[in-house]
């Protein structure tokens, strides 16, 4: 059974904010973006040396990253806005794929590897077969 490693879909645009990112100013949007990309780098060099298959999810949010009409991930959750917020009323979800970026994330999933050959180990000693780069996921619709 092959192992499938799920690359990180970039989540934030990079100009811009709205009420689901408050606080973050252009320069940390910046980093958060950069950051997602490097993780995603060492991520498919990882998978690729222990023989794994790498799915690049970096660019399938594009048309739907938080902030959007759609977005496919949560922006900041907290239980009210007329609350003050500390650090328990962070709600789980906060930053992480909603059910239509879940979905997102298996289209993806299923296009790169659709019919049982591609998920056929590769011979002992043998090559793995080609392995996407980062950013090179089709974003979803």
């Amino acid at each position: 059974m092959p192992l499938l490693v799920i690359g990180y879909p970039q989540i934030l645009s990079a100009t811009g904010g709205c009420l689901a990112t408050p606080g973050l100013d252009p320069a940390e949007r910046a980093m958060l973006r950069d950051e997602t990309r490097r993780a995603n780098e060492a991520i498919r060099s990882a998978a690729i040396l222990a023989g794994a298959f790498y799915v690049d999810t970096l660019d399938a949010f594009d048309h739907h990253l938080i902030c959007s009409d759609e977005p496919f991930a949560n922006g900041l959750v907290v239980p009210g806005a007329d609350t003050v917020m500390t650090e328990g009323d962070y709600l789980t979800g906060a930053f992480h794929p909603n059910p239509a970026g879940h979905e997102c994330i298996t289209e993806t999933i299923l296009a790169r590897h659709r019919y049982p050959a591609q998920l056929d180990p590769p011979p002992l000693g043998g090559s793995l077969p080609d392995q996407p780069a980062v950013g090179s996921a089709a974003p979803c619709p």
